[in-house]
């Protein structure tokens, strides 16, 4: 199972293609400073997570 990155993420997000992620590994794992930088900072930012 990969490790994702914070930039990738965001930059999948910004263009709608989160969903490449869940075709091509099923699941992908990202640490807890990730999910910071990527979803509680976003949300701060009034962006959104929507689970796939």
């Amino acid at each position: 199972m990969p490790i994702a990155d914070a930039s990738p993420l965001i930059y999948l997000a910004k263009t709608e293609r989160l969903y490449l992620l869940k075709e091509f590994y099923g699941l992908v794992n990202i640490t807890p400073s990730v999910y910071r930088e990527v979803v509680v900072k976003g949300e701060e930012k009034g962006f959104y997570y929507r689970r796939l």
